[in-house]
């Protein structure tokens, strides 16, 4: 697993989130 990746995803899920 890349933490660059999931950094990436999370970012994404925020700001579908807000």
């Amino acid at each position: 697993m890349n933490r660059r990746h999931f950094l990436q995803a999370a970012a994404m899920g925020t700001a579908v989130g807000a």
